[in-house]
């Protein structure tokens, strides 16, 4: 999960570490058995050489509360190995950003928390998991996958363990989570709530190795399982439901990188699983970069759709040339042509690529907000304990993906357009729904509009009126976040879908293009030779409000 430092003049040259990043560093960690764990040794390891590796530690929890935090952890000599293991991850995790995190003991199997370099097996006992597997949607923890004596709960909305409410046990383990920020949080929480050691040491489960497990399916209808704990080193037979596992957005699971046709948007569509050579294929991500842009360039499709929902990262040195080609391709520079998916799983290197598009191309992004930061610490090395032979990866640079002055913790998309529980059930997906209601029927342009123009980093809010005077469309403009009061638009026309029409400002003049389909305004506004993108909504057909 490479996160490059770079000047952000030079936007599409930057250059990744993440080969390095991967080399572990050394702590001689002893063979031990978990009554001979040294946990002393491994708190006093930590408080010596976090600050030494990380390039600002103590950014969010400073010095005193952190030596506090590790001085308690020291004192405590009646906690399980299991709740030991947790306060480390929970210390860590205080340091308050995504890439600095301790690994749980969990066999490779169980595929919870991949990593982007494998990790040293660890001195403790290896913590189990039950068989089931969520998703964050908006409307909860949904079943994504589950064994055969879990099917029946496939696609339904987690509602309570043990009879603990959701929220509550989302609250209690919320502090164990490593996060940029708080959609990262609950992106991760989907893997922390099918992890038994972690609910019972919070108090959530009476017992280790079971829970009674409460869902909610489409009607409302509510099913209690009793389900047990399985060693995290099992390979389980995993189901899936079947619309889902049709949906785009998880076919080629064996690719991470792939494209094809998506003619409901006139569109090709690209999966980014990572920002990596495909590890199937052995393509590399420069070669598949070169075969895209061919295609978008002299292909008969008019829309680019890069879909980087869960992608945790990569190797961020590679998109350059993917991110040159893209502002090159004048097809991808009209209105409405260019759109980025997102969710609480994109992150690391695959932030830094939206950041790119962000300040290089008119981009809509759409989905939920990025796990990752654009400007953050990153470049995690790996850091094993002494004596229990935990790891903890550690940052140790701080990456500007975005403006220096940009303090955003997330990108948020223009377009909101989370995952559903019905998404899952029907194999449908709103985000690609949103940019297919962006792509076909036209309707008048007249009446009243409001929405978000992306002005750098700053979502700045518009609202527009637009009549026919009768010798022709007459329209005004509002943005106040930026300084525009009410303003008359001048060669406002519309012709063919496009809306077209220029801002006069005090010092210069800023061109609009926008393309109309159904209820939506989609597209950009120019400013000092710089489109940003603008999308807005129709708030009702009559302009005389």
């Amino acid at each position: 999960m490479s996160r490059p430092s770079f000047s952000p003049v030079f936007v599409l040259f930057r250059a990744s570490l993440c080969a390095l990043s991967a080399l572990p560093v050394a702590s001689s960690a002893a063979d031990a058995s978990p009554a001979t764990i040294d946990w002393v040794a491994d708190a006093t390891f930590l408080r010596e050489r976090l600050p030494g590796l990380h390039p600002n530690l103590y950014h969010t929890l400073g010095a005193e509360a952190f030596a506090r935090k590790l001085d308690a952890f020291i004192a405590d000599r009646r906690s399980s190995e299991a709740e030991r293991v947790l306060q480390l991850a929970q210390i860590v995790a205080a340091i308050g950003e995504g890439h600095t995190r301790l690994t749980l003991p969990l066999a490779p199997q169980a595929r919870l928390f991949p990593t982007h370099a494998p990790t040293e097996p660890a001195n403790v006992t290896q913590f189990t998991q039950f068989p089931l597997r969520l998703e964050s949607t908006s409307d909860g923890y949904v079943v994504a996958a589950a064994t055969d004596q879990m099917k029946v709960a496939l696609g339904s909305v987690l509602v309570a363990i043990d009879a603990r409410p959701v929220d509550d046990v989302v609250k209690r383990l919320g502090s164990l989570v490593h996060h940029d920020n708080a959609a990262q949080r609950r992106y991760l929480m989907a893997s922390f709530l099918v992890v038994p050691e972690i609910l019972h040491a919070r108090g959530i489960t009476g017992a280790v190795d079971r829970a009674t497990w409460t869902f909610r399916d489409r009607r409302g209808k509510r099913l209690s399982l009793p389900i047990q704990a399985l060693p995290s080193s099992q390979e389980l037979n995993w189901n899936n439901l079947p619309n889902s596992s049709n949906a785009l957005r998880n076919r080629n699971t064996d690719r991470d990188i792939w494209f094809e046709n998506f003619p409901a948007a006139d569109a090709i569509y690209v999966r980014l699983r990572q920002i990596a050579d495909d590890r199937s294929s052995g393509e590399r991500f420069s070669d598949f970069s070169n075969r895209l842009l061919t295609a978008i360039n002299h292909g008969p499709q008019q829309r680019l759709i890069i879909d980087l929902r869960g992608n945790s990262g990569g190797n961020s040195s590679l998109v350059w040339p993917l991110v040159t080609g893209l502002v090159r391709s004048e097809k991808l520079t009209r209105p409405g042509a260019l759109y980025v998916i997102v969710d609480g799983g994109t992150f690391s290197a695959a932030v830094d690529l939206v950041a790119d598009l962000e300040k290089a191309t008119p981009a809509i992004i759409v989905g939920e907000r990025t796990g990752g930061s654009p400007n953050s610490y990153g470049d995690s090395r790996r850091l094993q304990l002494p004596s229990s032979g935990l790891t903890v990866r550690v940052s140790t640079r701080y990456t500007q993906g975005s403006h220096g002055e940009d303090r955003r913790n997330t990108v948020k998309p223009q377009i909101d357009a989370p995952l559903t529980q019905t998404d899952f059930l029907d194999g449908s997906d709103s985000a690609l729904a949103a940019i297919v209601q962006r792509s076909s029927m036209i309707a008048l342009p007249n009446g009243r509009w409001r929405g978000t123009v992306a002005f750098r980093y700053l979502d700045a809010q518009v609202d527009a009126r637009i009549q026919d005077g009768g010798s022709g469309l007459a329209g005004w403009i509002t943005m106040p976040e930026v300084g525009v009061a009410e303003t008359q638009l001048d060669g406002l026309h519309f012709a063919d879908t496009w809306l077209h029409a220029e801002l006069k400002l005090e010092r210069s003049t800023s061109r609009i293009e926008l393309l109309q389909a159904r209820e939506h305004l989609t597209g950009w506004i120019e400013y000092q030779g710089r489109p940003y993108p603008m999308v807005l909504y129709r708030v009702n057909a009559d302009a005389s409000d």
